[in-house]
């Protein structure tokens, strides 16, 4: 994993919201499906990404040809659970 100490703006843009139960079962190691929340997803306001990184502090998508930063994701919990809106269509990744 390609970890990088860099800040970025936050995004005004509201992210579709997964449940908060279904956030709390995956952060708690109680979801059956985790992948059913995790990646990437089309949803009516754009392509949205969900991670799961336990112990960050933000969460960004960089694009590995040119280091554009595609998505900085916001938490959806407490405990590692982060999303955002790509500011690319599904077909350029």
């Amino acid at each position: 994993m390609n970890v990088r100490s860099r800040s970025f703006a936050t995004s005004a843009i509201a992210v579709p919201q997964t449940g908060p139960m279904a956030v709390l079962m995956l952060e708690e190691g109680r979801l059956n499906d985790p992948f059913s929340l995790l990646g990437r997803r089309t949803t009516p306001q754009g392509p949205v990404v969900r991670a799961f990184v336990p112990g960050a502090l933000s969460v960004a998508i960089i694009c590995r040809q040119n280091e554009r930063v595609l998505a900085t994701l916001s938490p959806e919990g407490q405990g590692g659970a982060f999303s955002g809106i790509l500011s690319l269509s599904p077909r350029t990744l």
